[in-house]
């Protein structure tokens, strides 16, 4: 499941929770070409991925390529992630793989929020501040649901 809003200039937001299907990625580039549309200019982005887990390999690769097909309407994106060594380094081969560098993942958000301060305005860049505060708050674990067993 995921986010995706412009509140305030060029910046755009995402944030993602788990699950992430595929189904779900297929609806982001209309969602982001009804943003840019209204922009004048690239868009900057800040996509909050620190409550994400290891994506399924059919979501990485859509992500991707949307990563390369969006590429030239996006100034910058960061990629937030959270302390999974191993999620980290999933995103950090997506983006490495597609290839686009104005595209960085940080562990660490104030280092995420300051690459993108050097090409936001100051409005922008007050509700980036917003946007990762926000999301700084893990979510409650949501316990799986037990199997049902036949004939109950």
């Amino acid at each position: 499941m995921y986010t995706l809003e412009s509140r305030v200039g060029r910046l755009f937001e995402i944030r993602v929770q788990p699950p992430l299907s595929l189904d779900e990625l297929r609806s982001f580039h209309p969602q982001i070409t009804r943003i840019h549309a209204r922009v004048v200019g690239q868009l900057v982005g800040c996509t909050d991925l620190r409550n994400a887990r290891v994506f399924n390999l059919d979501v990485a690769d859509k992500l991707m390529s949307i990563i390369r097909t969006d590429g030239p309407g996006i100034e910058r994106n960061v990629f937030l992630v959270g302390e999974s060594a191993v999620f980290s380094m999933q995103i950090a081969r997506v983006i490495r793989a597609a290839g686009i560098p104005s595209r960085k993942a940080f562990l660490d958000p104030e280092e995420g929020v300051n690459w993108l301060a050097e090409v936001l305005s100051p409005v922008e860049l007050r509700r980036l501040r917003e946007f990762v505060a926000a999301g700084d708050a893990p979510l409650p674990e949501v316990p799986e649901r037990p199997e049902r067993r036949e004939g109950r």
